[in-house]
């Protein structure tokens, strides 16, 4: 059942402070939930350190017994491994658990935004051109009539 779940930002969630219900996770990853779509994630965690409000993933059958013992509160799971023993509230059914993890990293983390413009010890070649709003880091190198765009 995919019902009426959130997004809230919120102090308490992740570093980038967000709170996620199992539905809403469910619906951007393309999943299928079984369980509680009102499960609240705040993090992502690996299988044996999750708590109750984190979410992990689990992919082969090798590590199930992990899944049996964790307090993980959502677990991403492969078809063939929905059944596992576990005390999961939810668990969110997708082809492929690690993309779907890695899809929602963003979500909950967030990336430091670099500075805009070119370290010092960068080389830049002749005619290049530069978008606005990018980072060029140190020790780059970017040949003759190079172009890179915007916010790159």
């Amino acid at each position: 059942m995919i019902g009426g779940g959130q997004a809230r930002l919120g102090e308490d969630g992740g570093e980038g402070g967000i709170v996620l219900t199992a539905d809403v996770i469910a619906i951007e990853v393309g999943g299928r939930l079984v369980g509680d779509p009102a499960a609240r994630v705040r993090g992502i965690a690996p299988l044996d350190r999750a708590g109750g409000e984190e979410l992990s993933f689990l992919t082969s059958s090798k590590y199930a017994p992990l899944l049996a013992d964790s307090q993980a509160g959502v677990v991403l799971v492969t078809p063939e491994l929905v059944e596992s023993p576990g005390g999961a509230r939810a668990r969110i059914v997708v082809a492929k658990p690690h993309e779907a993890l890695l899809s929602l990293i963003p979500r909950f983390y967030h990336v430091q935004r670099t500075h805009s413009g070119v370290h010092p010890t960068a080389s830049i070649g002749r005619a290049v051109r530069l978008g606005t709003e990018l980072s060029v880091g140190p020790y780059a190198v970017i040949g003759d009539g190079a172009e890179i765009g915007e916010r790159a």
